[in-house]
């Protein structure tokens, strides 16, 4: 047992001894060569909620508790870290403003071959409708991260290759302390993929209204001539397209540009949750499942994509049948 009445504003290793004995039962500790601290508790005191309380009170102090179980004993390792001043918003900016660039190359491209009457408003809501889902999408995840009291970046659009591949590969957001427990690895996996999909869902119902019909035999000479390209749908996008503009057998659906940033919303959210590595899928697995299935997961995952021929193709497109 700690004295209580040692100096707390002293030193740091008095607050962090002081900060772990008020949740748990202190049987042995040390200060390490990093100017942190290594603390042996009793495994009986040790709960969920005390340990995130105690993360929540020494974060301030620049520190963060790892917890480590090692032949059944359990032990609580603070460690100093310094991230709140480490992101700058410089590179995020860039590479956002670079996205915004490719995503109207390409949303320009698929207006005028698409045929609208006003190619402009046309690109602009495709910028807005495909930024819009992998904003929302990274979003989920800084609100989680908020959740969870962690320090995390902007979000790093990944810019792409207009016209001939995809105009972004997405984005990402980036944090450098390690996750307190499987509950915030959970949250954080989920909770992009469940914003992202909401507002895909929305963006498939007006591009579902902004998309046209041609009859089969113009698709099938488009097709042969290189000019329209089959995409697979998924079941929910097919539900909302067959309800909002059902056509007929003998007709094939053009995607319109902002109905083809839907489908990206759809693809990028469901390849997303594939239980593999460090996919938001990968994150779920791995609170759920374990270390080790998670990496068993990871495996059949990409063994299941290669079986089925999945790869990413670089292709000259210039309308999009969809079926």
């Amino acid at each position: 047992m700690i004295d209580s009445d040692l100096p707390y504003d002293q030193s740091n290793k008095y607050k962090l001894i002081l900060s772990v004995e008020k949740y748990f039962v202190i049987q042995d500790y040390y200060v390490t060569d990093f100017d942190g601290l290594e603390s042996r508790i009793d495994k009986s005191s040790f709960t969920k909620e005390n340990f995130v309380k105690m993360k929540n009170d020494i974060k301030p102090l620049g520190y963060i508790p790892i917890l480590h179980v090692s032949n059944n004993e359990y032990w609580i390792l603070i460690k100093p870290i310094n991230i709140k001043n480490t992101f700058r918003i410089q590179i995020p900016l860039i590479l956002f403003i670079l996205v915004i660039i490719t995503v109207s190359i390409d949303g320009w491209y698929r207006s005028i071959e698409f045929g609208v009457t006003n190619p402009f408003s046309s690109t602009l809501l495709y910028v807005a409708g495909l930024l819009g889902i992998i904003g929302i999408h990274e979003l989920g995840h800084k609100i989680a991260a908020h959740k969870h009291n962690m320090y995390s970046s902007l979000p790093y659009f990944i810019p792409g290759i207009p016209v001939i591949a995809l105009p972004t590969f997405g984005a990402l957001i980036i944090s450098k302390e390690p996750l307190v427990n499987r509950d915030a690895l959970f949250d954080l996996g989920i909770s992009g993929p469940i914003a992202g999909l909401l507002v895909t869902i929305i963006v498939a119902v007006q591009g579902a209204s902004t998309s046209k019909f041609i009859p089969n035999s113009q698709a099938e000479s488009l097709i042969n001539n290189g000019n329209l390209i089959e995409l697979q749908s998924s079941p929910l996008m097919s539900w909302i397209f067959d309800f909002i503009n059902p056509g007929s057998p003998d007709t094939t659906l053009i995607l319109s540009p902002l109905a083809f940033a839907a489908w990206l919303g759809f693809f990028i959210t469901f390849l997303n949750l594939i239980p593999a590595a460090q996919l938001d899928g990968g994150h779920i697995a791995r609170a759920t499942l374990g270390i080790q299935f998670h990496r068993l997961a990871s495996y059949v995952s990409i063994g299941l994509l290669i079986f089925l021929g999945y790869f990413l193709g670089i292709q000259n497109y210039k309308l999009n049948l969809f079926s």
